[in-house]
């Protein structure tokens, strides 16, 4: 075994079991720290019996960690998945799930990734009543927050590659998945005329996640181009495509799902709200959303209110994609419009075996008068 200075660090060299040299940090800058933190993990005498790869996981972790605790490996997450281009709101969600994970862990404020085990990343991802989106979710937030401090030489492994979420405990419901249903033009009307009583002389940019401004808004985005809420609260104003007046006439999207570009025509109700969106921020069209977190959570308690169950956010995508389908347009335009490569994916969204509901006609007045502040 020998200690090696490398960028300030010392290094311990050893042999492994197969007779190979391997290179792990102490985490420490002077001999003696070093010289002790390698005396403690007993590599030198399991050098020496040629056993290296049986080190123990406790004495293995005293060398690869600095003494980093998994909250201030937590402080710095968020930015690190800013930097590899992750939205706002998966920065948001990812963020939360790991402060979840580590709300819950025995150990306290003291514990370092690397003391975390299998079994509580596990019991983490595929806790009980919980639906197989959220375990999906929980174990993609785990994975990226690991490979963040594999890379930051505070674990040896990414241990959350050894688990995976999983169907067990989960109920039939659960298991089938919950079908989405369009929103009919009868529950569209109903939730317009709401939110645009509700905006009322209220300042568009107030910054509150129920701010009625943003929902009418995003709804209507939602039945007119079938935009994801997270592409919503990203959208910018260069993605605003204008004719020589000015006037909205389609709109070009780099999805935040699959990162693929779609251009949606914009229709004459939709244009005219956007024309009285003020410009607050030189990139975003609604910048106080950037970080929602879960707001959308919201929206549903917004239809339950109006006696409309079974619907949430995402229906809006089915609504328009049924629309498209309706009106006769192709199969592969709708897949074009919606960003899919898959055309089982786009089956799922239209629903054009239902009855056709009675239309509503919109007062497009009251959309387009509520933009200004009072």
């Amino acid at each position: 075994m020998r200690l090696r200075k490398v960028n300030g660090f010392y290094r311990c060299l050893y042999k492994d079991g197969r007779g190979k040299w391997r290179s792990k940090t102490t985490g420490q800058k002077t001999l003696p720290e070093a010289e002790a933190v390698a005396k403690a993990s007993r590599i030198k005498e399991l050098e020496d019996a040629g056993h290296v790869v049986r080190l123990t996981a406790a004495a293995f972790n005293s060398i690869v960690t600095d003494g980093t605790t998994l909250w201030a490996a937590l402080r710095e997450f968020p930015a690190h998945l800013t930097a590899m281009g992750r939205s706002p709101q998966t920065v948001v969600s990812y963020t939360a799930h790991v402060r979840q994970f580590a709300n819950g862990l025995d150990g306290g404020d003291d514990a370092s990734p690397a003391s975390v085990r299998l079994p509580a990343i596990a019991s983490f991802v595929n806790a009980p009543d919980i639906a197989l989106s959220t375990r999906r979710l929980r174990h993609a937030a785990l994975r990226a927050f690991w490979e963040f401090c594999l890379g930051s030489g505070w674990v040896h492994a990414n241990t959350v590659l050894l688990t995976r979420a999983t169907h067990d405990g989960l109920s039939h419901e659960q298991r089938n998945g919950r079908e989405r249903e369009a929103f009919t033009e009868d529950e569209c009307g109903i939730i317009l005329n709401h939110l645009v009583a509700q905006v009322g002389g209220r300042p568009f940019g107030v910054r509150e996640e129920s701010t009625p401004g943003f929902w009418l808004g995003a709804f209507l985005l939602g039945i007119s181009t079938g935009l994801r809420i997270g592409d919503i609260r990203n959208l910018e104003w260069k993605s605003i495509v204008r004719d020589a007046a000015g006037k909205p006439t389609s709109l070009i999207v780099w999805t935040d799902k699959a990162n693929r570009r779609v251009e949606l025509p914009v229709s004459t109700r939709l244009a005219e709200f956007l024309l009285t969106v003020p410009q607050t921020d030189p990139r975003y069209v609604f910048p106080w959303q950037q970080a929602g977190g879960y707001s959308a959570k919201f929206f549903g308690r917004l239809c339950k209110s109006l006696w409309i169950d079974d619907r949430c956010f995402h229906s809006t995508r089915h609504h328009y994609l049924t629309k498209l389908a309706k009106s006769g347009l192709p199969l592969e335009e709708i897949m074009r419009r919606a960003g899919h490569i898959s055309d089982d994916v786009t089956r799922r969204y239209i629903h054009t075996d239902k009855p056709e509901p009675q239309p509503w006609h919109s007062n497009g007045d009251n959309i387009v008068k509520f933009g200004g502040q009072p």
